[in-house]
Parts: structure tokens; sequence; C-alpha cells
């Protein structure tokens, strides 16, 4: 499918002298420039002028009128009162809506423009919600999302282009001073759209409603779903998700491949850091706390430990490892109950938890199988005894440390030319290890800076980003989600605000990375350490801030 050119656009405009609007009328489908005086009250029934059909409108209340040269909307009842449609319009790819919006306060919610399923309600299928909070939220598929934006009372240009399904949200104004992309969704697919300005309860103008007759859509920096044989993950794809003709990115990494139409990882393994994990003949190398230790029979292999409470509290057994903090790690064992249950941990304290910690309450030979990164010199792995009953008893067996050998093992990256971006990834698995987005990446050789993002299902799902400065990991986003198949991870990155998002839903809040070593980094892409988290449908899009979607002001 072709879409236009913005640089080969002809130079006419909506924006000039509203007594000059014949020349051009044919490039629009809807064009309605407000050009008649219509009293409250009696706009249902009139024609758009120039061109577009005839408006209808539900307005109980009379808060919508045309005056000056501008539609009026002066706070409503509701939803869908005072709400105004245009006739039918049949979705494809690349038919975009646009109009000029003046917000005359923050505090009263409005859809303020979009595409409707129908002329009768007041939910859209693709559209903007301007909150009562100053939150600008996209609708997409007649559901609202999560605030992607602020805006304050003053004036803006909207664009929504239209996709196969879904659509593209983009602004201007405000302290969007170029065109922004805000938001891309895949819901909604309704074949019937009608164009739609519901007032709800706040108070603000509208002008210049257009539909162009040309076809427009943003053009991503990169685009992959993997769909291509086994081996090498080679380059993205030629075509994006619209069908826009792209130029195919080399993927960085060697460890990395194509498994089943999807990205995987797996990265290379330094030696077992555990002594004695397997427990063959004795408990050489492990400390008790609380407890008697013991190598018997019954292991998942051989002999295994025998963890016995000797006190009225929880007891383990531990063991320290040297690791070198930022280092990514890999832990391994086998658990199941004695008498009580067990838990794997591993920590910075000897029986602490704060790098991993999974309980398990089971009779037969348990495998876990998961990573942390090491915030301190020294780990400890414990292996406790849940129990606080003396002479109760936990089973561990093959317990072992692996570090990954290669920090910018763990990543694949392609190169673009801008910081500012919309990131997407669609974990297809969930395991104990991370599978997600790395951005603004300083190295593909020695990575020192960077951002992280990823879905742990480590106990609770949690979606989680993290910022590496010089090597030193810290915690920016951390919350629980829903762990689900299908659902898109997505960063939102512009200037030093960075947003996380799942499953169509923002992850805690916007929060600040201002980092001089990360937030320039033009890198981004793929982040594994396991070769059971698989990853899918790969995109970025720029997110406008240097002017690339610009010649939108063509339309």
């Amino acid at each position: 499918m072709n879409f236009t050119n913005l640089s080969n656009l002809s130079s006419l405009s909506v924006q000039g002298n509203k007594s000059n609007i014949v020349a051009g009328t044919s490039r629009y489908i809807l064009l309605d420039r407000f050009l008649t005086d219509v009293a409250a009250g009696s706009v249902n029934g009139t024609s758009a002028e120039p061109t577009g059909g005839t408006r209808k409108v539900t307005d109980t209340g009379s808060k919508l009128s045309i005056s000056s040269g501008l539609l009026t909307l002066a706070g409503g009842a509701g939803d869908g009162d005072p709400i105004m449609w245009y006739p039918i319009q049949t979705r494809k790819s690349g038919l975009l809506l646009l109009g000029d919006l003046t917000m005359s306060a923050t505090n009263a919610f409005s859809y303020v423009l979009g595409f409707g399923t129908n002329d009768s309600s007041s939910w859209t299928e693709a559209g903007f919600g301007f909150t009562n909070a100053s939150a600008i939220k996209p609708v997409a598929g007649n559901a609202l999302r999560s605030s992607v934006g602020e805006y304050s009372a003053t004036s803006y240009k909207l664009a929504i282009a239209i996709r196969s399904s879904g659509a593209h949200f983009l602004i201007k104004g405000g302290s969007f001073t170029n065109w922004t992309l805000l938001w891309s969704d895949t819901n909604g697919n309704s074949a019937n759209l009608y164009p739609v300005v519901d007032g709800g309860l706040a108070v603000f103008t509208e002008d210049n409603l257009r539909i162009p007759t040309s076809l427009w859509l943003p053009q991503p920096i990169a685009y992959d779903t993997f769909t291509r044989s086994n081996g090498a993950l080679g380059s993205t794809e030629s075509l994006g998700p619209d069908s826009q003709t792209l130029t195919p990115k080399v993927w960085t990494g060697s460890t990395w491949s194509i498994s089943t139409n999807a990205a995987i990882n797996t990265p290379t393994l330094g030696d077992d850091l555990v002594t004695n994990g397997g427990f063959d003949s004795d408990t050489t190398g492990w400390t008790a706390t609380n407890a008697t230790l013991a190598s018997v029979a019954g292991g998942q292999s051989g002999n295994c430990l025998e963890v016995t409470n000797t006190a009225a509290s929880k007891c383990y057994a531990y063991q320290a490892i040297t690791t070198t903090i930022g280092k990514w790690y890999k832990i391994y064992g086998y658990y199941k109950n004695g008498t009580a249950s067990s838990t794997l941990k591993a920590g910075t304290s000897a029986g602490g938890s704060q790098n991993y910690g999974k309980s398990l309450s089971t009779a037969t030979w348990s495998a876990r199988y998961a990573e942390f990164l090491a915030t301190a010199t020294t780990t400890y792995i414990s292996c406790v005894c849940e129990s606080t009953t003396a002479g109760d008893t936990s089973l561990f067996d093959g317990i072992s440390i692996n570090e990954v050998s290669e920090t910018s093992e763990v990543f694949s990256t392609i190169p673009s030319n801008t910081s500012n971006i919309i990131i997407d990834i669609v974990p297809g698995t969930y395991t104990e290890t991370s599978g997600g987005i790395v951005l603004n990446l300083d190295s593909t050789t020695n990575p020192q800076n960077f951002v992280i993002a990823y879905v742990s299902t480590v106990g609770t799902a949690t979606a989680k980003m993290i910022k590496c400065v010089g090597g030193t990991y810290t915690s920016i986003i951390s919350a629980t989600v829903t762990a689900t198949g299908g659902a898109t991870l997505r960063v939102i990155k512009d200037g030093t605000s960075y947003s996380l998002y799942y499953n169509n839903a923002q992850v805690g809040s916007t929060s600040t990375i201002s980092d001089a070593g990360i937030v320039d980094n033009t890198t981004h892409g793929l982040l594994s350490t396991d070769s059971g988290n698989t990853l899918d449908n790969f995109t970025i899009f720029d997110r406008g801030t240097s002017g690339c979607y610009n010649g939108l002001d063509q339309f």
C-alpha cells in the first residue's frame, strides 16, 4: 500500500484565510471550517463547510454552537451530550482525521475528537480523551487507555491515523513543540467509522475538522515479527506493521537466534560458583543456621541435602559466593518438602532473599531456574526450611550458580537516529528470567549505561524499569501486573521522561532519567538472559520530538 510522501505535498494548507477555502477542497473527504454562525440548539442537520456532508447533533442543553468560524462547546450534561457526528467513512489504513482544538480549562472530561462505530453513542472507536486531571488518554476499540501526556488550557492540533486494526494518535501544541506520536494501538477494527466530537462536560472550541483524500501513516524505525526460518536473527523486516516500506536493520548478538518464529537468546555461562551443590556424600561448603545438615539418600540425583530445624524459628543452610556487582547470574536447584515447605534464596545476607526467593510446598522434586542481578560482591545462597517447629525438614539438590559471562550478550540491538522513541515487544513466555526491552544503550560491546524493562514472574508478576549508570543498576519503576500471554510491553521515552506500559495500561508513574550517559543514546533493542524467554512483535517508532512528523501540517 502506498502512503503520501509528505515532502512532496502541495504547500496549500487549510490554516489560512477562511474566505479562501474553495481551492484545494478536492483534497478532502471532509473539511469543516464552520463558516456560518449557527445558534446553540440549531446545528443538527446543517452541512459541513465547505465539504463533508450533514452534521448530526445531540444537544439537549443547547451547549453546541458555531460562532466566529469556530465550533464551540460550552460544557454539557456528560458523555454524548453535546455530541456531533459526520457521515460514515470506511476503515482503511492511513485514513486520517485532523482537527484544531483550543481547551478553555483542564478540569472536565471530553472525547474531543475521534471516530465512532455509529452515530448514536458517545464512545469512540479511536479518539482523544482530554480528562479532568489534565491527562490525555487515547481511546482504542472503545477502551480508554492510561494517560499518555498532559494538556493545558491552550491550542492543539490533533491527528488520528487509522490502521487496519487500531490507530496512531499524534498531537502538536502546548508542550508538544513538534507533531508527537503519543500512542499507537492495535485494538479496534470496525469497518464503519463516524467522525465525532463529543463535548462531554468540557469547554473548548474546534476548527478545521478534516479528512484528507491522501492516506498517511507514521513510518516505524524498525519492525520485526521474527517470522522466518530458525537460525541467525538476521535483520528486521522490510515491511512495517501497516505495510510501510522500511529499510531492514541488522541485529547484533551472536548468541541470539530465531526459534519457531520468535527471538531467543542463549548467553554464554561461566563455571558453577557453588561448592558441593550436589551433596553426593557430605555437606561440605555449607553452613547451618538453627539447623543440622545431612547428606541423605533419595535426592533428585543420588544424595541430597536435608535441613532439619533445631529451634523455634526458620532454619537454613547457606553458602557465600563471590559475585560482581551489575553482573547477571543464573540460579538453579531442586527442592521438595521433607516435613515442611522449602525456599531457595539468593541475597546480600545469609537467609536473605534480596535477589531471589521462591517458596514451594511439594512432595516431589521441583526444579527452579531463575536469575538475578548481583548487588554486592558477596551473595549468599540459602536453602531454607520454612517451618518454625524443631525436627521439621526440607530437602534440596543440584544447587548451582553461573555467571552470564558477558553483559553484552543479554542484548540484541539495532541502531537508530533518535533517542526519543516508543518501543514495543511482546514476551511470548514468562519465566523467572528476564526478557524484554533495552533502550538508550551506550555500547554493544561494553554496555555500561542503558535502560531495561521486563516482566518478572519471580513471586508476584511485576513489570520493571531499571537504569544502569556506569555498571550500577537502580530500580526506576516496579509494580504488580497480571502476566498475560500476547500482552505488549512498551516504553515511551521523551527527553528525560520515561513511561512504562504493559497490556495497554501504564505501570507506575512517568519517571525522570536524566543521566548524561543514557538519555542521548540511540541504540535500542531486545533483552533476554535465558533461552526460555521468547520475544515477538518488536516495533520502534520515532516519538517525533525532532520534527519527523511535521509534514502533517500540509494536510
